[in-house]
Order: structure tokens, then C-alpha cells, then sequence
């Protein structure tokens, strides 16, 4: 069982609100798992998420959209659904 890291910055002066992110994924056995960690452009840390491979399902590519709000950052899409 593995943990492949894979880490976002986000640059909002560069991209377009409405783009996505992407995150190149690597194969996965079915136990291994991703932690994908998000930051802002200054390295302040937005979020850390851990997803197993059966989430991802054989899935080449995890995208997500990222916006600022006042001074905190909202991460949405499929796999980062907040449950609350």
C-alpha cells in the first residue's frame, strides 16, 4: 500500500474563474491511495485530501474548482463534496 503525493498551487491571477484544476493522476494499485495537497501562491496551506484508488476509480485526471472568498479559498467538484 502506497501514498502518492501530488500537490496544486493556486494562481488566480493567471487562470480563469471558471477553469478547473487538474491533477495528473499516476496508476494506482487498488490499495494504494493519493494525498493531494493544496496551497495558495503564497504556500499557505488551502487543504489536504487523502483519496483511496477505488474513489478514483481507474480515473486518469481528478479535477477540481478552486475560489477565493474573502480571505478563504472554497475547493469544489465531484470528489470534494462537503458533506455537512
Amino acid at each position: 500500500m502506497a501514498v502518492i503525493e501530488r500537490e496544486r498551487i493556486l494562481r488566480p491571477a493567471t487562470r480563469n474563474p471558471k477553469s478547473a484544476y487538474r491533477v495528473e493522476l499516476p496508476n494506482l494499485a487498488p490499495d494504494d491511495s493519493l494525498r493531494l495537497t493544496i496551497r495558495d501562491l503564497h504556500g499557505n496551506l488551502v487543504q489536504i485530501r487523502e483519496f483511496s484508488a477505488r474513489e478514483l476509480d481507474g480515473s486518469k485526471s481528478l479535477y477540481f474548482r478552486a475560489k477565493q472568498d474573502g480571505g478563504t479559498w472554497k475547493i469544489s467538484g465531484q470528489l470534494f463534496s462537503d458533506p455537512s
